[in-house]
């Protein structure tokens, strides 16, 4: 909140073309301009949070808490929280400087913070809906690429994830990310610094301060709408037509919101038609590769010579088995950690008889294909009785 708060009024000013017009008068080089209102916005910050851990001092000792006990703690937390907050600062400061509307550059923000971790939900929903074959553990497991993606694509999900770290001993393991983190804030300040030099001040007033950015930003937003309508009226009704509707629809009503919001005009809501039919292509094209699985995802079973070794894991006989491990504390106790079957069988079975197993993936493969055409068709299959139609629920089992 203070990143979006500071960031929003240290570079309000670029809105208005008065005091832009003001400020780019005055005898200073941009250069230094960009840096006394991004140094100024990042000190009261700083400052303010440094005088709330003097009062937590002065409190601390007056109830006798020793400060050796809280001033470590106390420091890291105030370096943690302001190394994310210049991360969170910098990409507020971007979007402010590539807007020319206060309202457009809060929407930008949004953009810049939830994007990737919302595309990356999206995709996820996408696979667990359309991929019989995909386990659990690949898109919400510890070791999912889907969730570490979701961490580290934004500077608001980072910095929860950050918030969860154990930075007592184990402090060591987190540095190579704090690097990576201060890295990413310089590197994003420099950008919001460069932006500053080149932007016209004539841009003030206008909802986007760069032409070039426009085309990018809108077919990223047009497609994800797109996509995310598409899944939402297949999960509705579940047929071709519906998922073709939600595509179309989508990124119909995005498209048009974007235009309007760029040219502040209604009248040009259906601005650059090849662009919109260039993006509805490339949903179509996705959400159908999604349902007719043009990626054999759930077809595909390698051949015995491409397998070095495999593991089976047979959810329906082993998935009550707990797979755990017993290890002392550091109080000295014994604790016990829980581990999924999918976590622990690759490196505990070395399969290198692979015909079998391949047979079994093969079994595997066929049943899921099964199931997965039941699912695409749950409401479309239907018995028709004295006239009337009845969709089928559940399933029959032999006995």
């Amino acid at each position: 909140v203070a990143a979006v708060v500071i960031g929003v009024s240290s570079f309000s000013y670029l809105h208005n073309r008065r005091k832009v017009d003001f400020y780019h008068s005055i005898p200073v080089r941009r250069e230094i301009l960009f840096a006394v209102q991004y140094m100024g916005g990042f000190l009261i910050v700083a400052l303010a949070y440094l005088v709330n851990l003097g009062i937590l001092m002065v409190v601390s000792c007056a109830y006798q808490v020793p400060l050796s006990a809280v001033l470590g703690t106390a420091m890291m937390g105030w370096l943690l929280n302001l190394l994310f907050f210049l991360l969170m600062y910098a990409v507020v400061s971007i979007a402010m400087i590539m807007t020319g509307n206060m309202l457009v550059g809060i929407l930008g923000t949004g953009v810049f913070f939830f994007y990737m971790p919302g595309m990356i939900t999206l995709l996820v929903g996408y696979c667990s809906t359309f991929f019989e074959t995909i386990h659990y553990y690949f898109l919400t497991g510890d070791g999912s690429p889907f969730m570490a993606a979701i961490k580290w694509t934004s500077p608001v999900s980072a910095y929860i994830t950050a918030i969860g770290w154990n930075m007592g001993n184990q402090l060591g393991k987190h540095i190579p990310a704090l690097f990576i983190i201060l890295f990413a804030a310089v590197a994003l300040a420099l950008l919001a610094l460069e932006l500053y030099r080149k932007r016209p001040s004539e841009s003030a007033g206008k909802a986007m301060a760069f032409k070039w950015s426009m085309m990018p930003i809108r077919v990223l937003l047009v497609f994800a709408f797109g996509m995310g309508g598409a899944m939402f009226f297949w999960l509705l009704q579940s047929t071709i037509v519906w998922l073709v509707f939600g595509a179309v629809m989508g990124s119909l009503i995005s498209h048009c919101v974007i235009e309007i919001i760029y040219n502040f005009d209604f009248k040009k809501l259906l601005s650059h038609k090849l662009q919109y039919a260039g993006c509805l292509a490339c949903v179509l094209l996705a959400v159908m590769a999604f349902r007719f699985d043009w990626f054999r995802y759930d077809s595909y079973v390698p051949d015995e010579g491409k397998v070095a070794e495999a593991a089976v894991e047979i959810r329906l006989d082993s998935g009550w088995a707990n797979f755990l491990e017993i290890e002392p504390k550091e109080d000295g106790t014994l604790g016990i950690t829980y581990y999924d079957g999918v976590e622990i069988l690759p490196d505990h079975m070395h399969i290198t008889n692979l015909a079998p197993v391949l047979r079994i993936a093969e079994q595997g493969r066929d049943e899921a294909l099964e199931r997965r055409e039941k699912q695409m068709r749950r409401f479309t299959d239907h018995e028709t009785s004295a006239g009337s139609s009845s969709f089928i629920i559940g399933y029959e089992t032999d006995g």
